[in-house]
């Protein structure tokens, strides 16, 4: 594993070729399946003649924000220094919570002008618990940490091998090609890793004390530095929705943050009374969250005229917190390294509700990454030393053991969680006949428990529902009344990521169980003898 015990930095750096002031453009909460457009302004640094314009989703076209026609941008028009123009964006947001992009203009030498983009997805969205676990990536040595994009593709720093990977999602699996390695990017031991609205992929590469910038263009990677000088150690590593980048050391006890400006990067410090930061992350109001490894605690840095206002999140039992990820909702996930869990802790009111997020086993998380749809991703430094995605937008599937006909199946109930992870209540839709959720029949669904889904029909007058954040039990068992191999689904109806009356989703757990015939065994009494 690599050396975990870091430190950092200082300094106003040159802002690299190409690119350009943190501009941010809002564009506010838009329901699910809706759709707002808006002029976003692009001002150019220098004089130059763009050869392209695109409008992406963390790097990737065709997603949340796209390029919409009338904007008075240009490719081939010739720009003056500090000139002006207009691109039109369309975000429509395909999931809940806060979404990030941004406008990229390049000409042929590269990236010329950059604005980021944000903005909401108001809908509900079903999420099942426990998650289904896989691995990611093939050939690591020593991942350090994670980061992953709109689409689901994946970056892990693969610091034993001095490279930075991206696992490309496509069909359900992965493909797996270099970001930089020490051949091509002179890559040491990449530690912290983060992917911006742009696809832009920031690296901390420990031993040669820098802070990379790999910025997307034509389909490749251009290098540079966001900090490489006057630098001890560095890891732990973020960046938020303009484009700032923020980084831990333990040097000075501090995160540092690299302030995108029109002159370069701005560097001020983070945090105080820390012993040894070891995770950061960033939500969409600016807020930073610093995981404290030795203090134990996590603190949550607020900002504020004069600079941020530090606060300790309420937390319990935490042991050498490590990796941080905070979600489109401000829920904040920890990688508790010592304990051998995911933490969440999710917002409630002026305070957070810390619970264990149901990932089956890991083994020494040292990072944690969550997607749009709430699937998480956790790197391991003991067992596989992996990288693991833990599904929990995808309904699982059930198998239950073999059972001897007229015995009770020795595994039922197995009991699936559903949770909305939206920010809209989820609505279960009251079906025209028969029930929602249904169930095939040698399968039984109990509702009848405090926590349980409650069974509709068509006589039901009043939609159930879950708020945001809630969740209900669905525990099923194998019931067949013959001998056989069964199989069959159970079937919920909603308005998941919005979808509206009649045409609500569906999402459908596969069932499966045999009960096998015992062979009968024939008794009969000794007879008495015969005289």
């Amino acid at each position: 594993m690599g050396n975990r015990t870091k430190a950092l930095l200082v300094g106003i750096v040159a802002l690299a070729a190409g690119a350009t002031a943190a501009a941010q453009t809002n564009l506010g909460s838009v329901t699910i399946g809706g759709n707002t457009t808006s002029a976003v302004t692009v001002t150019f640094a220098s004089a130059t003649t763009p050869a392209s314009i695109a409008v992406v989703t963390q790097g990737n076209p065709n997603l949340d924000f796209t390029n919409a026609t009338g904007g008075t941008c240009a490719a081939g028009t010739a720009y003056a220094a500090n000139a002006a123009c207009t691109v039109n964006v369309e975000f429509a947001p395909q999931f809940a919570g806060a979404r990030y992009g941004a406008v990229v203009l390049e000409d042929a030498n590269g990236v010329v002008a950059t604005v980021y983009l944000q903005g909401t997805g108001l809908g509900p969205q079903v999420n099942f618990l426990p998650g289904t676990q896989s691995s990611i990536g093939s050939g690591l040595a020593y991942p350090e940490a994670i980061a992953v994009d709109a689409s689901g593709n994946v970056y892990i720093s693969d610091s034993g091998n001095a490279r930075v990977l991206k696992e490309t999602l496509s069909g359900g699996s992965f493909t797996q090609s270099t970001v930089a390695s020490a051949t091509d990017g002179g890559l040491s031991e990449p530690i912290g890793i983060a992917v911006d609205g742009a696809g832009n992929v920031y690296i901390a590469d420990d031993p040669r004390l820098r802070v990379l910038k790999e910025t997307l263009s034509a389909g490749g990677y251009i290098q540079s530095d966001v900090v490489s000088s006057d630098l001890t150690e560095t890891f732990c590593l973020t960046v938020d929705n303009s484009g700032n980048v923020y980084f831990c050391q333990l040097g000075n006890s501090q995160v540092t943050k690299e302030t995108l400006t029109a002159n370069g990067y701005t560097q001020s410090m983070i945090g105080t009374g820390l012993s040894a930061p070891s995770g950061v992350a960033v939500d969409g109001a600016g807020n930073v969250y610093i995981a404290d490894g030795a203090g134990g605690a996590v603190y949550k840095e607020t900002p504020s005229p004069s600079g941020y206002v530090q606060t300790t999140l309420p937390t319990s039992g935490l042991n050498r917190p490590d990796g941080l990820a905070v979600d489109g909702y401000g829920n904040v996930f920890i990688a508790d390294l010592g304990n051998n869990r995911i933490v969440k802790l999710a917002p409630s009111g002026n305070s957070y509700t810390q619970s264990t997020v149901e990932t089956g086993s890991v083994n020494e998380p040292v990072d944690v990454a969550v997607d749009g749809s709430g699937n998480l991703y956790i790197v391991e430094a003991a067992g596989c030393t992996c990288v693991v995605k833990v599904d929990f937008s995808d309904p699982p599937a059930l198998s239950f053991a073999t059972t001897v006909y007229g015995a009770i199946n020795s595994d039922s109930p197995q009991t699936v969680t559903v949770e909305n992870a939206g920010d809209v209540p989820l609505s279960f839709a009251i079906p025209a006949n028969g029930y929602n959720p249904s169930i095939a029949g040698d399968f039984t669904l109990n509702s009848s428990g405090a926590s349980a889904c409650q069974v509709e029909d068509s006589g039901t007058s009043t939609e159930e529902t879950l708020a945001p954040g809630a969740s209900c039990e669905l525990p099923i068992s194998f019931a067949p009344e013959t001998a056989g191999t069964f199989s069959g689904s159970l079937v919920l109806t909603d308005n998941n990521l919005d979808a509206a009356a009649p045409g609500y989703t569906s999402q459908s757990i596969a069932l499966n169980g045999t009960e096998s015939q015992a062979t009968p065994t024939i008794t009969w009494a000794t007879p008495s003898a015969i005289t």
